[in-house]
């Protein structure tokens, strides 16, 4: 359990002792991790330097500690000095500061550094004086989910997608505000749905009829890849430049293309005509004829046109840098940009950095422009590891490592990136899980950036989850791995989960960019995003896509009641429903569960 420190003891002592060791700064093993030290028997000075050199807090209280330190064995003893403490807290022997501090030394100067010790190896013996239980061995999770288990003995928490624990009550039947159209009764009519939320979602076999297809991309499957790929590449330049356009444009125009691309996906044969393809639900004239006319040219010549436009290759340049969208796009380009060195300078103008307030205490001296240049980039540096870059400040970045940004991360990175965020989590609070979702949870070969959603130990209040990304971007600052933060959401713990403001899933995130240790590693985008263990299968749900695929979940709950927002709540009543996994939410939801890798219904 990942406790924020409160306060801490001062090191100095009436010796004058200073630390063990001198040269340059040893690896932050210990970063944001606060610990607490039982005196007796334990040289204080050298284990105390020794914490502190690897960059650990100490605690005052053992309440307050992630671990305790100590020379001491026996419970009773460990008991009167810890309190209730002794149950909570992992206590662990000396030998445990001492090792680390002897690995860092040791990796001083190493391009990768170390990992800390396992806590299980160090961990004092402590048996509670109750009836013997039964050990569990826990199930394997899939391979999407990472739990973290160093250092603890509780036992996995269930995974995200795992099956439902006990039969789990559906919403009541209510007519759906979505109206499917009617349509004549022929031998094309679609069939009458029987669903058995016990089986999951399949690919679809060549010879269905087109109309059996329904109309949301969460009754559906929605492979990766599909026969008529080609098609839906050839078609997309048309809906993506009109997403620049005005808001009324982007609501019917984009989203009538953007749905009929996504039941295409689910389509598992090819489609030999736009007449064909007008028999799914969602598939209108303008997009039979694109259809028509690829099946004929081998190209559209309105796409070819939009793809060779000047504006629409600035635009979309525009719009890869974070923090702008569509609508900033469409007005830098009104405002004459045609570069993101223009876009760059016109933020310059527009949102310049805060101005500092004098110091006295150098001015008039003859170091006024030294002074002021050091300040202004101890300032630049606090916002740029507090995520309060100005936009300026962002494009600037984004400019500086836009070769490395660019370039698409192949899953064995992906994972690399998941392990190392699951190695710092478990130095914080052993007992996490966290799920890599997007891009990679459904399959995708290569992805522009990575997420990943991550809950406390199961246990600890809700409230501590800000705490616990707010110690794991600082620590992993403090090893060098984040290099940028882009933009920090604090959760409302009193707010209702669909009334988040700007924070539009009332969840904990860090949007960052980082590095990964050693030689020739890229800059990388990653989201950090942290869940109460309540809604972590929610979270993990609502962060794994598609775009199409959460649009549709959404609507469904609406239409029932709901709003989902990375969490369910009952509109009438503002009630949390928290389920276990992703396949309890679909089974409440009256669906069946669609597995991560058919859930992409975007191009």
């Amino acid at each position: 359990m990942y406790r924020p420190p409160l306060t801490h003891h001062a090191t100095s002592s009436s010796s004058g002792r200073q630390p063990s060791f001198e040269g340059p700064p040893l690896v932050p093993l210990l970063a944001e991790i606060p610990v607490f030290v039982v005196p007796a028997k334990l040289d204080m000075i050298e284990v105390v330097s020794q914490i502190e050199a690897l960059g650990g807090v100490r605690a005052l209280r053992p309440e307050e500690a992630v671990m305790v330190i100590t020379a001491l064995r026996g419970r009773p003893r460990l008991a009167r000095v810890l309190g209730d403490a002794v149950d909570t807290v992992a206590v662990l022997r000396a030998e445990f500061v001492a090792d680390a501090y002897e690995l860092a030394k040791r990796a001083v100067g190493d391009e990768i550094p170390p990992s800390l010790p396992k806590w299980d190896e160090y961990r004092v013996p402590l048996r509670r004086r109750t009836a013997s239980v039964e050990p569990v061995t826990p199930t394997t999770p899939p391979a999407s989910i990472h739990p973290v288990h160093a250092g603890t003995k509780r036992s996995p928490p269930k995974s995200p997608d795992s099956p439902p624990s006990k039969r789990i009550k559906t919403v009541s039947p209510r007519t759906p505000r979505i109206s499917h159209g009617t349509e004549p009764a022929t031998d094309d009519a679609p069939a009458s749905p029987n669903l058995d939320l016990d089986t999951d979602v399949t690919l679809y076999p060549e010879d269905i009829r087109l109309r059996d297809i329904p109309r949301l991309a969460i009754e559906r499957p929605s492979p990766l890849k599909c026969p008529n790929q080609d098609i839906l590449e050839a078609i997309k330049s048309i809906y993506l430049e009109r997403e620049y356009g005005e808001l009324a444009q982007l609501n019917t125009n984009v989203l009538s293309y953007r749905r009929s691309m996504a039941i295409l996906k689910s389509v598992p044969r090819r489609i030999r005509s736009g007449e064909e393809a007008r028999k799914l639900v969602d598939v209108g004239a303008k997009v039979a004829n694109r259809i028509d006319e690829y099946l004929k040219t081998g190209q559209i010549a309105e796409a070819e046109e939009i793809k060779a436009s000047s504006r629409f290759q600035a635009l979309r340049l525009f719009s890869s840098v974070w923090s702008v969208g569509h609508s900033t796009a469409a007005a830098l380009w009104r405002e004459g940009c045609r570069d993101l060195e223009d876009v760059r300078l016109y933020f310059l103008r527009t949102d310049p950095a805060p101005q500092l307030e004098e110091d006295d205490s150098g001015w008039g001296h003859g170091y006024e422009w030294d002074r002021a240049t050091a300040r202004e980039e101890r300032a630049k540096n606090r916002r740029r590891e507090n995520g309060k870059m100005t936009r300026e400040e962002v494009v600037g970045a984004w400019l500086g490592l836009k070769d490395e940004l660019d370039r698409p991360i192949p899953r064995d990175e992906v994972q690399e990136i998941g392990d190392i965020v699951a190695e710092h989590l478990d130095a914080l609070a052993p007992g996490c899980s966290q799920t890599i979702t997007g891009g990679y949870r459904r399959g995708k070969e290569t992805t522009s950036d990575v997420d990943v959603v991550f809950r406390p130990p199961f246990g600890q209040h809700e409230n501590e989850t800000g705490a616990l990304i707010d110690a794991l971007r600082r620590r992993l600052l403090r090893f060098g791995i984040i290099t940028h933060v882009l933009q920090l959401s604090e959760r409302e713990t009193g707010t209702p989960l669909h009334h988040g403001g700007g924070n539009f899933d009332n969840l904990d995130k860090a949007f960052v960019i980082l590095r990964l240790p050693g030689k020739g590693r890229l800059h990388r985008r990653v989201d950090l995003i942290c869940s109460p263990p309540s809604r972590y299968a929610a979270a993990v749900l609502s962060w794994s896509g598609s775009m199409m695929f959460e649009r549709d979940l959404r609507r469904w709950c609406e239409d029932r009641g709901y709003k989902f927002r990375a969490g369910l709540v009952e509109i009438a009543t503002n009630r949390e429903i928290n389920l276990d996994s992703e396949r309890e939410i679909f089974r409440f939801l009256g669906l069946r569960y669609v597995p991560p890798e058919l859930r992409n219904a975007d191009v």
